[in-house]
């Protein structure tokens, strides 16, 4: 169900049988207003990602379509669970969305509640999963941990004479 007037959409029965609000942004809506153009719904009830049947499209069919995107861009498959599987763009959208939202400014402690809360998670726990801890997603921490312990290991200049 896409909600254009208020921005968002709803996915329905998803993991744990929760239905998930999802905000559109500008580009989003756009993209979505088009799309819903191009393909000329007659009731609004129909699905709004359709099978060419008109019912859903199965698990199968979707992760054909995403190795066959993968191999179009170059992009190895390296065998049934052993990836990169569709579920790794869910845990590249958390670590993203998590340094997103510590770059503009709310502290990690206030945006893994809202993380946490936009994956769909009933715990804190569920979310870590999905957050990878990375030199590239928190510079600052790297920054403040060199300050205070960097001098802990003392480098040594070797003399390669």
């Amino acid at each position: 169900d896409v909600d254009f007037e208020k921005g968002y959409f709803i996915l329905r029965d998803t993991k744990n049988c929760q239905d998930r609000i999802i905000p559109l942004d500008e580009n989003l809506k756009e993209r979505f207003g088009a799309y819903k153009d191009q393909m000329n719904f007659k009731t609004g009830d129909e699905y709004f990602f359709p099978a060419p049947d008109g019912f859903v499209y199965g698990i199968a069919t979707i992760e054909k379509t995403f190795r066959d995107a993968m191999f179009a861009t170059g992009i190895p498959y390296r065998g049934r669970g052993k990836g990169p599987r569709l579920h790794d763009l869910r845990h590249t959208f958390a670590v993203h969305s998590l340094q997103k939202l510590t770059r503009d400014g709310k502290p990690s402690g206030a945006a893994l509640p809202v993380l946490m809360t936009y994956l769909g998670h009933k715990s804190f726990d569920a979310t870590s999963r999905y957050i990878h801890l990375s030199a590239e997603s928190y510079p600052a921490l790297i920054k403040q941990t060199e300050a205070v312990f960097g001098s802990l290991i003392p480098l040594e200049d070797i003399d390669n004479d």
